[in-house]
């Protein structure tokens, strides 16, 4: 937030629904800023010393602490499988909120295997 022309005087953060609370002037930061689980907005308000004002795009942060889960499809728990080749199936899930999903991993007998982005098929 800038005001052209005019010395900056004060600037006061609101995060979410919570009201402005002064953070500094032209060179400011704040700590332990609470998060909510999702998503989080930001809005800047700076005060010049004509006594105008302005406010900065809202800036959104995503907080995102639910880890995501992994499922199998096919083949179920304690299945036997005559071949020595042969498709697995599963799928991947972030949640509501969650952040999404980049990468599955496979591993066998606790070895890496293989990885996959989301949307595909484990072979």
């Amino acid at each position: 937030a800038a005001i052209s022309g005019y010395t900056i005087t004060s600037v006061k953060l609101k995060v979410n629904a919570s009201g402005f609370n002064s953070v500094g002037n032209t060179a400011w930061n704040t700590n332990g800023v609470l998060l909510t689980e999702g998503t989080n907005s930001f809005t800047a308000l700076a005060i010049a010393s004509s006594g105008k004002s302005n406010t900065s795009p809202v800036v959104k942060i995503l907080r995102d602490t639910a880890k995501p889960t992994a499922s199998f499809t096919y083949p179920s728990g304690g299945a036997t499988v005559a071949a020595a080749s042969f498709t697995i199936t599963g799928s991947a899930s972030d949640g509501a909120i969650g952040s999404g999903i980049s990468k599955v991993y496979l591993a066998v007998n606790s070895g890496f295997v293989t990885a996959h982005t989301p949307c595909m098929y484990i072979q």
